[in-house]
């Protein structure tokens, strides 16, 4: 075993046990994502850090969220590329044979004066976006709506009750179910996202790995999306990007 501070390095085979069904699959899709993640972990019972195991392509971390343990893997950025959410959760749960997953990360929002940088948007259901027949007069959207676990969604609205996460001395931040769009495009253009809100006026906000989420997922596990809102899409994602991305994964891993 290598040991450090924070990460304890084992063998697959030490901790096979754990591979039973009972073990969160936690996803997240970048390395400030990650980050705070493993910030929020606890080390599993009977060890002083957290559990990193190399196994085949993937990198797996193990550890307690809340009262739960769980495993958590970082995919790319995206629902279709060779590392993207499809392909690392495919593995994930064929591996650890997980049966709830979670991805926490960031989003855009779509409405500065109802929403807040660090609000939570909650995944009632993913539409991906990105399917579609261009004809010469009209588009024809062809995405399926996927919906959520109905268990998790139950759970994470309940939460309100009891949440209080403050973005300030006075500000809460809201947690927000919604439809959520989900596409391989990094959203950072106010009158493409525009268009995106008129094609789907329900939605509250968009992003890129849940489209892969629902596919990996469908028939072997629950799942659903809680991302905080990072930006609004509008052309500015680039001001102030690393604190309002700071802010928006430390809400959603709060509601977690």
């Amino acid at each position: 075993m290598m040991a450090n501070s924070k990460y304890i390095e084992v063998e697959c085979d030490e901790i096979k046990h754990l591979f039973n069904g009972g073990l969160i699959l936690v996803v997240t899709a970048t390395d400030l994502e990650t980050t705070a993640t493993h910030d929020r972990l606890k080390p599993l019972i009977g060890y002083d850090s957290i559990i990193k195991v190399y196994e085949g392509e993937l990198t797996y971390y193990f550890g307690i969220m809340g009262k739960y343990k769980i495993a958590h893997v970082q995919s790319s950025m995206g629902s279709i590329s060779r590392d993207s959410s499809i392909m690392t959760i495919r593995a994930a749960i064929e591996k650890l044979k997980s049966k709830v997953v979670i991805m926490i990360g960031i989003a855009f929002g779509v409405d500065k004066g109802k929403q807040n940088i660090g609000d939570v948007l909650l995944s009632e259901s993913i539409i991906p976006y990105d399917s579609k027949r261009i004809g010469k007069k009209r588009t024809i959207l062809r995405g399926i709506e996927a919906p959520s676990s109905k268990l998790l969604l139950n759970r994470f609205r309940n939460i309100k009750i009891t949440w209080e996460h403050f973005l300030d001395e006075n500000k809460r931040a809201k947690l927000i179910p919604t439809r959520f769009l989900s596409g391989e495009e990094l959203v950072d253009n106010l009158g493409h996202r525009n268009k995106l809100i008129k094609d789907h006026p329900d939605s509250k906000g968009g992003e890129m790995e849940g489209a892969g989420v629902y596919a990996a997922c469908d028939g072997k596990a629950d799942w659903i999306l809680v991302k905080g809102i990072c930006d609004f899409a509008d052309g500015n994602k680039g001001i102030g990007k690393e604190e309002r991305q700071l802010v928006a994964i430390d809400s959603a891993l709060s509601a977690c």
